[in-house]
């Protein structure tokens, strides 16, 4: 029988999935503390949209990867992202959710902010 890789045999979900907890896992093991704050100001968090994902790192900072066809990794571009970007200028989150193809943060001081498709306002 002739090796295949995984990526043919199984579906986009099940291929998204595996990848975004390769990618969890590598952006958890960043250190926070190489800045000399003390860590745990906020819990971390993970949100999979339907094409992307985003975390939220105790240090308040947003992280995403994915589809990015509607700029819903919020790095200012179309451009898809197989690792973690930082979504820049943006700190102080307390809390992060994705959608299909959108995501909404609410920052500490009770703001809310979000970016990516936006068909129905």
């Amino acid at each position: 029988m002739k090796n295949v890789s995984f990526s043919l045999i199984m579906p986009m979900t099940w291929r998204h999935l595996l990848y975004s907890f390769w990618c969890i896992a590598a952006l958890f093991s960043l250190s926070s503390i190489a800045s000399g704050e003390s860590p745990g100001l906020v819990n971390p968090q993970i949100s999979a949209g339907w094409y992307h994902t985003v975390a939220l790192k105790s240090d308040g900072t947003v992280w995403t990867w994915g589809c990015n066809d509607h700029g819903q990794l919020g790095d200012g571009t179309n451009t898809n992202r197989n690792i973690p970007v930082s979504v820049k200028k943006l700190r102080d989150v307390a809390s992060i959710l994705c959608g299909m193809r959108h995501t909404v943060i609410l920052k500490a001081d009770g703001t809310v902010w979000a970016w990516g498709r936006n068909d129905y306002g």
